[in-house]
């Protein structure tokens, strides 16, 4: 036989290995989020049906939160964040980590707070102390006369079921999970308020100087009350488009293991849905206001697609970024505190890292390319 004769089949070949046979109690690559698949569509209505009456739940606290001002959004994140802190620091935990969970609670709530009364002012001084006390509160915790690992003990069976009696030495994941869980459900949604409290003057400009950009063309900023709302609205669309879309259309998968269950397309039905929204809520500003001799609230109306296109995008980020902590531990939801949802992380995650994303381009990017306050159509 010449060096280009095939090789036989038969007998010879009979040696290969087989293929393995499939397993079944492993999951597919359509499972795993690793093969087009066709779209699945609705197959549970009643859950739907109970997503939609929480959701619909959701979007009228957020409306009576926003109308009572700052002090309504800071009162409802404070309430969010204590939640979605305490299931953050239980899937820390989860992962074998032992956090300083009450000083991370109490310091993303105390931000808040802080946000509430001073903006950012005291942001860099405050987590600079709260980064030191991390430190210091675990390094003690191993100590032998702190009694944090016997009262543990003593009030929480599970932990003395498990072995956390008497001082243990902190590791340094220890402090980096105390300091994300402030970072992630405490210090990042904080800029959420001051979304509400922007005020249509520059924050960064001397008193009484004019809104005048490096173009000299005068400039306002967007009212707190309808940017919270175009924010909130922003998020809330993208939810239900990236839905709806990944249900009916979804084939290809987004990011694979880390959310099998997103598609391409979902996330593109996503940004569409979201920005269809702002930029007619933009424009409806735009004419309408004017109408009654007032000055849109929105102007101009096409950064209101710009917010919403970077929100979008940030909020499906973030939206991973908790996807990425649950399948860390093995976890499908957060928790079970909201019915069809999960937990309140669970139903919060898209708002953690868009609000900050939100505030800091609009407080530095809306003056840029404005239009005079009664200029251009």
């Amino acid at each position: 036989m010449s060096d280009r004769d095939p090789a036989p089949s038969g007998p010879s070949s009979a040696s290969d290995p087989p293929d393995p046979p499939p397993r079944p109690d492993l999951p597919s690559d359509e499972e795993n989020g690793l093969s087009e698949h066709a779209p699945v569509g609705i197959k549970d209505p009643h859950k739907l049906r109970l997503r939609v009456v929480t959701g619909v739940v959701a979007v009228i606290v957020v409306l009576a939160a926003v109308y009572l001002g700052d002090v309504g959004v800071t009162i409802s994140l404070l309430v969010a964040g204590t939640f979605a802190t305490t299931e953050l620091f239980n899937l820390f935990e989860a992962k074998g980590y032992h956090p300083a969970r009450y000083l991370g609670i109490v310091s993303g709530l105390a931000i808040m707070v802080l946000t509430l009364f001073s903006g950012t002012r005291f942001h860099g001084s405050f987590l600079t102390a709260v980064f030191v006390l991390s430190f210091l509160f675990l390094i003690v915790r191993g100590a032998p006369w702190f009694p944090y690992w016997n009262l543990i003990a003593h009030f929480d069976p599970k932990a003395a079921a498990e072995g956390h009696r008497g001082p243990q030495m902190a590791s340094i994941s220890d402090v980096a999970t105390t300091f994300l869980g402030i970072l992630y459900t405490g210090w990042l949604p904080s800029f959420i308020i001051l979304l509400r409290k922007f005020p249509q003057t520059d924050p960064l400009a001397p008193p009484g100087a004019s809104n005048v950009n490096a173009w000299g063309i005068p400039y306002t900023y967007p009212s707190g009350a309808w940017l919270t709302f175009l924010f909130f609205a922003a998020v809330i669309m993208t939810d239900v488009g990236a839905y709806f879309s990944g249900k009916f259309l979804g084939r290809r998968p987004l990011i694979g293991p880390l959310s099998p269950r997103k598609t391409v397309e979902g996330s593109i039905g996503g940004l569409i849905s979201a920005t269809v929204f702002a930029t007619a809520l933009g424009l409806a500003c735009h004419w309408i206001f004017p109408r009654f001799g007032q000055v849109s609230p929105l102007s101009p109306w096409w950064q209101c697609t710009v917010l919403a296109l970077l929100v979008s995008v940030t909020a499906q980020i973030s939206d991973l970024s908790e996807s990425m902590i649950k399948r860390d531990v093995g976890r499908r939801d957060a928790g079970e505190l909201i019915p069809g949802h999960g937990g309140m992380l669970d139903r919060v995650d898209s708002y953690l890292l868009s609000g900050a994303v939100a505030y800091w381009y609009v407080l530095y990017f809306w003056k840029i390319f404005p239009w005079r306050l009664h200029g251009l159509p």
